[in-house]
């Protein structure tokens, strides 16, 4: 289970998503755990026939099998997403709301710059930038980021931009 949960950290390290925790990736990694734990209580006898002796044991074994499966599964399409978008680059703008940092993470929290179209809300939209970029971004600064479609249509940030709010130049390119 570990090396699942580290494989699916690595994708979304390659591969990032626009929001901290994508709702789509919980629907999804449910619905598979729910298919592999159906699946898995149905062949339950064959794959396990002691079951009926240590029946909190075959149980949670099959949760954790289910568990390990929709995780992978959840790994294989947040890295396929990433790999197999061939889109060219797409530039939107973004307003730096907030400043985050957890641990090593270096968080910037935006808005989308055009009026309505975005927001700061319960799962605030950000872009894990480094720690030059993180310290001199102010709020209202703006951020351009790379923001792309994805093979599975799971938006995904491929670079970002930061731009100085006085002059209006912007960095070079830079991979989250």
């Amino acid at each position: 289970m570990i090396g699942v949960v580290f494989v699916a950290g690595k994708a979304m390290d390659a591969f990032p998503s626009l929001e901290r925790d994508p709702p789509v990736a919980y629907f999804v990694i449910g619905v598979i755990f729910l298919i592999a734990l159906l699946l898995f209580a149905r062949a339950r006898h064959r794959l396990m026939p002691w079951g009926s002796q240590a029946r909190s044991l075959m149980w949670g074994g099959l949760a954790g099998f289910s568990a390990v499966i929709a995780f992978a599964s959840w790994a294989a399409i947040s890295f396929a997403n990433g790999a197999l978008d061939r889109t060219p680059d797409n530039w939107t703008r973004f307003s730096v709301v907030r400043r985050t940092r957890f641990g090593d993470d270096y968080l910037v929290q935006v808005k989308y710059e055009t009026a309505g179209s975005g927001g700061t809300y319960w799962n605030p939209l950000s872009v894990d930038v480094n720690a030059d970029d993180w310290e001199s971004a102010e709020v209202g600064s703006l951020l351009l980021v790379d923001l792309r479609p994805g093979f599975f249509r799971l938006p995904w940030v491929a670079g970002y931009r930061l731009c100085d709010p006085e002059t209006g130049s912007c960095s070079r390119p830079t991979a989250p």
